[in-house]
């Protein structure tokens, strides 16, 4: 199952069980470890996702954290866990506390719903007082899965994510003062926007006056941002439709007939000739060589008597 589909499953799970849900031991059990465990970790094996973690803080001996993410036998993310009913406000002294004593650079203080991640960007071995990330399991948007799959097993890298907190715990700061004066703008933010449009004097009656004009325009504002990006993407999502629609009633393209290789000629054999026996001249006859006759040797003729 891929991670999404684990985090809206457990998403399901959490929105339909919470109401029931009575003790943090419960809690523990039906959301938390779940979570860990979509996170890659294995929740059942002591050296690596270990329950009641020692942490002492100071003179204090026998203090726990509940529970302690090891890599290489070393602590670096601590979980405090509380029941699901609880507020997370009045709970983060006591991590805060638990960070300190240990080598952990990561901090989660959750309810099984809520997830609040803290790290020491202000100052080193001491945990920040606001979380650089804030994530609801029953309200998961695109961005928290990008953000949760850097503490996924797989990829988590202590230095990464580090470096990747700083910006985006002040996002986060930011979407949370934008959506709050989107809501209920403040005098503050009020008077900023007065100095930029408004000569007159600047005094609580007309801050108060102006606080819905300006309300209702950002409203509109926001509102206008929306509705031009979804008609772009409606836009796109038509002309797809329509090139599809185009594309079936042209039919399947024509497939062009495959071109018969020509098979080569086979050379016609010319039939064997039998080949005529070669006729026989009879042998000439060569003429006799002359055999020399040797001369007869004539006795000599003896001399008659006188």
């Amino acid at each position: 199952m891929e991670f999404i589909d684990e985090l809206n499953a457990l998403s399901k799970t959490v929105t339909n069980l919470s109401p029931k849900i009575q003790t943090e031991e419960a809690t523990k059990t039906s959301f938390i470890m779940p979570f860990f465990k979509a996170l890659g970790y294995d929740v059942f094996n002591p050296l690596e996702f270990v329950p009641e973690c020692v942490a002492d803080v100071g003179v204090k001996k026998g203090e726990k954290v509940d529970y302690a993410i090891l890599i290489d036998n070393n602590p670096v993310i601590l979980i405090e866990a509380k029941w699901c009913g609880e507020t997370l406000d009045k709970h983060g002294s006591q991590l805060f506390r638990y960070f300190a004593t240990s080598k952990a650079k990561f901090g989660i203080l959750t309810n099984g719903i809520e997830y609040r991640f803290y790290t020491d960007l202000d100052k080193p071995n001491v945990m920040d007082t606001k979380p650089f990330f804030v994530f609801d399991i029953t309200k998961i948007s695109e961005q928290d899965v990008v953000e949760l799959k850097k503490f996924h097993k797989s990829r988590f890298d202590v230095n990464t994510v580090f470096s990747a907190a700083e910006e985006l715990k002040y996002t986060n700061q930011i979407n949370r003062l934008l959506n709050r004066q989107l809501n209920e703008p403040e005098d503050n933010f009020i008077n900023y926007i007065l100095n930029e449009i408004y000569d007159g004097r600047r005094t609580h009656a007309t801050i108060e006056r102006f606080k819905p004009i300006i309300t209702k325009s950002i409203t509109q504002f926001v509102n206008d941002l929306i509705s031009d990006r979804l008609t772009i993407a409606l836009n796109k999502s038509k002309e797809a439709a329509e090139e599809t629609a185009e594309k079936m009633q042209a039919g399947p393209p024509e497939e062009e007939p495959e071109e018969e290789e020509e098979e080569p000629e086979e050379e016609e054999e010319e039939p064997e000739t039998e080949e005529e026996a070669p006729i026989e001249q009879p042998p000439v006859e060569e003429d006799p060589v002359p055999v020399e006759e040797e001369p007869i040797e004539q006795p000599p003729l003896e001399d008659e008597p006188a």
